[in-house]
């Protein structure tokens, strides 16, 4: 469900907040395990110009990674 109060106007506004906040708290929880990262995260766009999706990493070392893996 999308609460309309909270949706962008357009995808530009979506782009400009991701640049000018660059971080993102990514949580995975599953089976009472939680584990919650602070991202660095880039708007991505596909060749027509639009917003793709956000692009962030994981270190491989990140107990989160393991997680998501066995909970995808």
């Amino acid at each position: 469900m999308t609460n309309a109060s909270y949706a962008p106007v357009d995808e530009s506004e979506v782009t400009r907040l991701v640049t000018e906040f660059p971080f993102a708290w990514v949580v995975t929880a599953a089976d009472g395990d939680f584990a919650a990262s602070l991202l660095p995260i880039r708007p991505a766009h596909d060749a027509t110009g639009r917003l793709s999706a956000p692009h962030g990493h994981f270190a491989r070392r990140n107990r989160q990674v393991a997680l998501g893996r066995r909970h995808p």
